[in-house]
């Protein structure tokens, strides 16, 4: 706008009193002070536009930025979780006892790449926990299944758990005939509405697991049946959380669970639709239901389309303590 001062500038000639006159001959007293706030608002309108253009310019960048966080960056980017819990009636023999939870694989043909799912594998191996459960969804597409049997054959801790998800009946009977058998090849244990006893130091610890309560293909009174009356603790493996809504109080010592990827886009409003869509309450973390801790699982891998936003994938790392003050979590993160 300095072109316009200087023409307004050019064209003053002298003052006489308070009055301006100009080189034309005529004056207003009024002509300086109208000019001068003509080219303030000019100036005004002028420099709001070029802020209003700016600031969407940076809210789109930062839109693209966020966009391209949470299709490339954090669907990648492992978290693992060490959280220990203690368990009531936990034998003191078993105290620190670790189970690794690995959950929603959701493999594809490309799953062979240095993605979270092998990472989550090699960062298990390292840890050397206990035991290690699976809990569901295992494939993204019905082809990987020989996939699914390269990835898992790189876990070398056993005893190993496992329960199907939602995901895992969607192909039919067929397809879940597949899977029984890439898990029975590779020795690990598939709880489908059973349960199994893990003994250590003279101590017995039950897992139970249950088919995908999504998909209604749970049935509990049948794994329990394998437990003999009063035996404790047990833990419960199930894929879908909600699961724990019908149970009856203190029925388990603890619960894991999957199935909810942690909303994937964990933002307001858009979390609360993507789990009304997956017809749960249960994000991610520790909680208590029906007096049980239970804690759900944000997965590894997605569903829809590939992308994360404040919910990474994740492997969980749970020491279980005998309570010397109940109620107690501690939790820790580590970054890969």
């Amino acid at each position: 706008m300095d072109w316009l001062d200087d023409r307004f500038a050019s064209g003053r000639a002298r003052v006489r009193g308070d009055i301006e006159i100009g080189r034309n001959g005529w004056g207003s007293a009024g002509i300086q002070g109208a000019t001068v706030r003509l080219l303030a608002g000019v100036r005004g309108a002028l420099a709001a536009s070029e802020i209003a253009r700016y600031a969407a310019v940076g809210f789109g960048g930062i839109l693209v930025g966020i966009a391209a966080y949470a299709r490339f960056i954090e669907p990648s980017w492992l978290e693992v979780r060490r959280l220990s819990i203690d368990v009531p009636g936990l034998p003191p023999s078993l105290d620190g006892l670790v189970i690794a939870q690995l959950s929603d694989l959701h493999l594809d043909r490309g799953a062979l790449g240095d993605g979270p799912v092998l990472r989550a594998i090699r960062a298990c191996n390292a840890a050397r926990p206990d035991v290690v459960v699976l809990t569901g969804d295992y494939l993204a597409v019905r082809e990987a299944t020989d996939v699914l049997e390269q990835v898992l054959a790189r876990l070398d801790i056993r005893p190993v758990y496992a329960v199907f998800g939602n995901h895992d009946y969607r192909y039919g009977p067929r397809h879940r005939r597949a899977l029984e058998r890439c898990f029975a090849g590779l020795g690990i244990d598939l709880l489908d509405n059973r349960a199994v006893a893990f003994r250590r130091n003279g101590a017995t610890l039950w897992f139970v697991g249950v088919g995908d309560g999504y998909t209604s293909h749970d049935r509990l009174a049948e794994a329990l049946r394998l437990i003999p009356p009063g035996e404790r603790p047990r833990i419960l493996l199930t894929h879908y959380p909600d699961l724990l809504l019908d149970l009856s109080e203190g029925e388990f010592d603890l619960a894991l669970a999957g199935h909810s990827h942690g909303a994937q886009i964990h933002l307001p409003v858009l979390s609360d639709i993507a789990l009304a869509r997956s017809a749960t309450r249960f994000a991610s973390g520790l909680f208590v239901v029906r007096g049980i801790p239970l804690y759900v699982n944000r997965g590894l891998g997605t569903s829809g389309q590939r992308v994360r936003l404040l919910a990474r994938p994740e492997l969980t790392l749970l020491s279980l303590r005998h309570p010397r003050t109940e109620g107690v979590c501690r939790d820790g993160k580590e970054q890969h």
